[in-house]
């Protein structure tokens, strides 16, 4: 699914979009179950702001959770659902 979004965004915008290359890090990390590299990775792209940024504060946030620290995970959810309460 979030290979399917990226796609379509790249298509849509005809350009990478901001934190793009941090995006798909964090989906090979987490893919590798490498959760803090994950972390990292979808960090960097939720604050270089742009389309994917809800998203990788999302999967920062699984990241977190999968890694062992779920309540850091919840904390990021919580901060995402105050600034953003219609959702990415």
């Amino acid at each position: 699914m979030t290979g399917c979004l990226f796609f379509l965004a790249v298509q849509f915008l005809g350009a990478e979009p901001p934190g793009a290359a941090d995006y798909l890090d964090g989906r090979r990390a987490l893919d590798s179950a490498r959760y803090g590299d994950a972390m990292a990775a979808f960090t960097r792209c939720a604050e270089a702001g742009g389309l994917l940024a809800p998203y990788a504060s999302v999967q920062a946030a699984a990241s977190r959770v999968r890694g062992g620290d779920p309540d850091g995970g919840i904390a990021v959810l919580l901060a995402l659902a105050e600034k953003q309460p219609a959702g990415p």
